[in-house]
């Protein structure tokens, strides 16, 4: 039997492309990964992730680290994992793992191959029930086989924050605002974000962003390590901390905003790799924060009957 084949461009910005069946469709993406399904069961992700965020760790490093994460983010139980082979293809050397595990109760698999070049990581996940068609598995090694990075030139950040445009952010209820690259991209609005977040917003490869929530106060800041700041008039305590709430390692730079009746949390991160590069860019964002000052006015009028 001969499938129908299409060539596809897969991502203009991570600049790679393979060749794909015709009954792969695209259904969404941001800039450093790409989703695609057969059916509503069977789906695969393409990602590229640049090597420096993720230190001196290796290629096999690399993959069980999205195994791990991928399997905690879907609540995924009874996990039988297989080890890392060496596996090559026309124009790559990399690994491939396989691994079950139960999701909704149901016996699921996901076939992971992942090759490093000098600037990045490059990662195929297949996700599929157990007893998937033979048929997609063999489709999913006819696009690794075929996957070509169209170019592997890197930039430097983009650290002119001089020459920098920047807007105004304001959360929902336009109660606070802050000032963000002009190129960044309102979470909470574009993909409709369940978060706890006021503000969430990123730049464009999520390598960067700044959350806002209202919080209680927490207790568990070490004062030690806080220094005390002063934004638009407000008092506030700022300290920096690492962590791990997602793939990649992050640093934070934390500022709890004290007020008569709330405390707010502005929240600026990105790998600790990079850290340094963007400090300042994290300082201007943080000091723009304000709080709309405007009250609302409740009639002392009361109707009657």
């Amino acid at each position: 039997m001969i499938r129908k084949m299409k060539s596809l461009l897969i991502n203009f910005e991570n600049k790679f492309e393979a060749t794909v069946p015709v009954n792969w469709s695209k259904k969404g993406g941001l800039d450093n990964h790409l989703t695609l399904s057969r059916s509503a069961e069977e789906m695969m992700i393409i990602r590229r992730d640049e090597i420096r965020l993720f230190g001196q760790m290796s290629l096999f490093e690399y993959m069980g680290l999205l195994r791990d994460t991928a399997s905690k983010l879907k609540h995924a139980g009874n996990m039988e994992m297989s080890s890392v082979e060496p596996f090559n293809t026309p124009l790559y050397e990399g690994a491939i793992m396989t691994y079950a595990f139960d999701l909704y109760g149901r016996a699921s698999e996901i076939t992971l191959f992942a090759f490093k070049t000098e600037a990045h990581f490059y990662a195929l996940m297949l996700q599929t029930p157990a007893d998937c068609p033979h048929e997609t598995l063999s489709e999913f090694f006819d696009i690794v086989n075929s996957f070509r990075v169209a170019d592997e030139k890197t930039c430097s950040p983009k650290n002119d924050f001089e020459g920098m445009k920047f807007k105004i952010i304001r959360d929902m209820f336009r109660e606070v605002s802050i000032t963000v690259p002009d190129n960044w991209v309102n979470i909470i609005d574009s993909y409709n974000t369940e978060t706890d977040y006021l503000i969430f917003v990123s730049s464009g490869d999520r390598n960067q962003a700044v959350g806002i929530s209202k919080t209680v106060y927490p207790e568990q800041i070490n004062h030690s390590d806080c220094v005390i700041v002063e934004i638009n008039g407000l008092k506030g305590l700022q300290y920096e901390e690492e962590s791990m709430p997602q793939l990649v390692q992050l640093k934070f730079l934390n500022t709890v905003i004290v007020t008569e009746g709330d405390f707010f949390m502005i929240s600026c991160w990105t790998p600790p790799a990079v850290y340094e590069e963007y400090a300042g860019l994290f300082d201007r964002i943080t000091n723009s924060f304000k709080i709309n000052k405007r009250k609302v006015q409740i009639s002392a009028s009361v109707a009657h009957n």
